[in-house]
């Protein structure tokens, strides 16, 4: 997955957190806003990293922070867009 593609699904602009790394390791924050809603995210998937927080009418509705993960994809299912994150955890 590239930057573009998480432009696109986020219909947002990234804002690049600044440092030396490519931002897959330095981080990248999406901000997504409608008449009810505004979502946050920042992602490192480099480093395994996801941050959300949404909220409506002001108020938090969700927050869910990962660290540590393996992977994250895009994927279309039943018409619907989303975004995984694959843990590297194996339950047996």
């Amino acid at each position: 997955m590239d930057l573009h593609e998480l432009t696109l699904f986020f219909e947002a602009e990234p804002a690049v957190h600044p440092s030396d790394a490519p931002w897959e390791y330095g981080g990248v924050s999406f901000r997504f806003e409608t008449a009810d809603d505004l979502v946050s995210c920042r992602l490192a998937p480099g480093d395994g990293e996801l941050a959300l927080v949404w909220r409506q009418h002001g108020v938090k509705r969700a927050e869910l922070a990962l660290r540590g993960y393996f992977d994250m994809k895009l994927e279309i299912q039943a018409g619907r867009q989303r975004l995984v994150a694959i843990s590297n955890v194996v339950c047996l």
